[in-house]
């Protein structure tokens, strides 16, 4: 039993040997933690970045709108955020405060405009899936938001 146990331990220094020598880079590879049905790891961070940049971009915290989006079978996909904005207001510029504020976490924002609607949709997405959904409903009248350029 313990000569068995003492080649098991060999074994495993020996691959731990080749696997870390000079000159070799072991692959990068990502640990997830099981989390609760529902919930995506990162989720809770990459809201409070959406949370940042609407603040930067001064979005009034009434004209946002929170949903859950449910599967057929009930079950939460991700959460919607509708903000409603004025005529004027910058998508591009949001979108690319969002990408930076979400990148850390290894996600990325994919965004597709309808212009008929003036509404932009921002899908925040990680591994192929929609964390978080974010439309930019700009059809009010009146100036809210951040200038830039000015």
């Amino acid at each position: 039993m313990i000569v068995a146990g003492l080649a098991v331990l060999s074994l495993v220094l020996g691959i731990l040997a080749v696997v870390l020598a000079p000159g070799s880079t072991p692959e990068r590879t990502s640990v997830r933690t099981p989390t609760p049905a529902g919930v995506v790891p990162g989720e809770a961070e990459i809201r409070r970045g959406l949370e940042a940049v609407c603040a930067e971009f001064r979005v009034p915290p009434a004209s946002v709108k929170v949903r859950d989006v449910k599967d057929r079978h009930g079950r939460r996909v991700r959460t919607e955020y509708r903000l409603r904005l004025p005529k004027d207001f910058s998508s591009a510029e949001f979108n690319h405060a969002l990408g930076a504020k979400v990148g850390p976490w290894d996600a990325h924002v994919v965004g597709t405009e309808r212009t008929h609607d003036r509404t932009v949709t921002l899908h925040v997405v990680r591994d192929e899936e929609t964390i978080v959904s974010v439309i930019l409903d700009m059809n009010e009248p009146t100036k809210a938001g951040k200038e830039h350029g000015n």
